[in-house]
């Protein structure tokens, strides 16, 4: 891998294995993705960097958008395709023989999910327009699961849960930000919602300083929000930035964006207010980006490129 910071690798998997990778993380040392055109989980193993991919053996995953470590030790994913949520186990020998699918007469259209510190796996079910949780260690973890409804929550996507517990949710249908507090007697009472903000674009994606401050990348216009915990915000921009999506911060407090229009990942520093743009052969439609198991660098998908990419971030 590259040694100096911004320098770019890219991995390539077999020959139609991975079809727009969409969600990837961390996890056992490997690098994990959802390929949301053909239904498949893979990972980067990080011993040599080849690229695995595993499909369900009976095609129930369809769909599959983001991923992410359960309480369990199974990696969780949406499938949104499916109206479903699905696990596979990181550790097995044949991981897609593992995978299997948790559905519920009330869960449509899962998207985004992520795990709390108590455990409970959240994530959006845009089909139901909701915000959902389950326990991946429960013996059956669907007669957990649990939605939240409220007329505040349309369309919601991106999920975020932060070092206080909260749930914040970006809501795609009304370019807004939702939040829920789980520690409520009544969650759904007591959602809120901030925005929405003409002038600062629409709200995209998620990430959470040392400060405990949200960035969220915007669209029309481009852009890079930060929101403090009580709800305000501030915007910036750079003449470059078109399509930004995925979005996370380093170690240095830098901010790290994956622009899917210009095949970019783009450095964003706070301190100073500079921004700098990174790409290199293969880097075609990055799209989601998240730190790996070495901590000076960020992995992304590559949407269009149908493969998986890292960038060194920290020297």
């Amino acid at each position: 891998m590259g040694e100096a910071v911004g320098a770019i690798d890219v991995f390539y998997p077999r020959a139609g294995e991975v079809d727009s990778p969409c969600g990837i993380i961390a996890a056992g040392g490997d690098v994990w993705f959802t390929s949301i055109a053909n239904g498949r989980v893979g990972r980067v193993r990080a011993a040599d960097w080849r690229v695995e991919t595993f499909a369900d053996p009976h095609g129930r995953v369809r769909l599959p958008a983001n991923i992410f470590p359960g309480a369990d030790g199974r990696l969780w994913f949406t499938c949104l395709g499916s109206d479903a949520l699905a696990a596979i186990d990181p550790d097995a020998a044949d991981p897609a023989g593992t995978i299997t699918l948790h559905t519920h007469p009330d869960l449509r259209g899962p998207v985004a999910i992520k795990a709390a510190a108590t455990g409970l796996l959240w994530f959006t079910a845009r089909g139901s327009q909701a915000v959902g949780s389950l326990d991946p260690r429960a013996h059956s973890p669907t007669a957990s699961l649990r939605l939240i409804r409220s007329e505040l929550i349309a369309d919601p996507s991106a999920l975020f849960v932060d070092a206080r517990g909260l749930v914040w949710w970006v809501n795609a249908g009304s370019g807004t930000v939702g939040r829920l507090d789980p520690s409520s007697g009544d969650p759904a009472r007591a959602v809120a919602r901030f925005g929405p903000w003409p002038e600062y674009g629409v709200p995209r994606a998620w990430a959470m300083d040392r400060a405990g401050a949200l960035w969220l990348t915007t669209r029309e216009p481009p852009g890079l929000m930060t929101m403090d915990g009580a709800g305000e915000v501030s915007w910036r921009t750079d003449e470059r930035l078109r399509t930004p999506d995925g979005v996370w911060v380093a170690g240095d407090d830098a901010v790290w964006l994956a622009d899917t229009a210009a095949n970019a990942i783009v450095r964003f520093d706070p301190s100073v207010g500079d921004w700098l743009g990174f790409t290199a052969p293969g880097v075609a439609g990055p799209f989601d980006i998240k730190p790996g198991p070495d901590a000076s660098a960020l992995w992304f998908t590559n949407k269009r490129g149908g493969s998986i990419g890292s960038i060194r971030v920290m020297g």
